[in-house]
């Protein structure tokens, strides 16, 4: 009886994973044209709790010992989260806020203002109808990582 239990539990939880990873892949679908916009994508890649490896391993390039490394990859993940979480309360919280929205937007040109005519190692500036309709390809690098962290938001 207790291995038909286990074995239950086993298909249940098989099942479960087939249903979040279809339903997961739908909104992604769904919603893909939504976060189609250039621009709005890279918002959402800053919001994610996202970290990308070549940052990682820029940051860990005077750690040599594995372990070390890998604790600070978790300790960079996990405050990675945490700020993720606050700006997404945060930004549920003050939707609609004329203030608030106000707020972002002086942070956001800003930083627009600081990397104003710098130039990129890699990507190109691309024309108005292509930054409204596409995300640029470099943005697409980890997108699915990107969406899965965002999955995860604590409810």
């Amino acid at each position: 009886m207790a291995l038909a239990k286990e074995e239950f539990a086993l298909v249940k939880a098989k099942d479960s994973a087939i249903v979040e990873y279809l339903v997961t892949k739908h909104i992604a679908e769904v919603l893909s044209p939504v976060f189609a916009m250039g621009p709005a994508w890279v918002v959402v890649r800053a919001v994610s709790a996202h970290v990308d490896q070549s940052v990682l391993e820029r940051d860990m390039v005077l750690i040599k010992k594995p372990a070390e490394r890998e604790a600070f990859i978790e300790r960079r993940r996990n405050e990675r989260k945490a700020s993720s979480d606050d700006i997404l309360e945060s930004l549920d919280y003050w939707a609609g806020d004329p203030d608030y929205e106000d707020d972002i937007h002086e942070a956001l040109h800003k930083i627009a203002m600081r990397y104003k005519g710098l130039e990129r190692p890699f990507g190109k500036q691309r024309n108005a109808s292509a930054l409204r309709k596409s995300v640029a390809e470099e943005a697409k690098v980890s997108a699915h990582e990107v969406l899965e962290e965002l999955r995860k938001v604590k409810p």
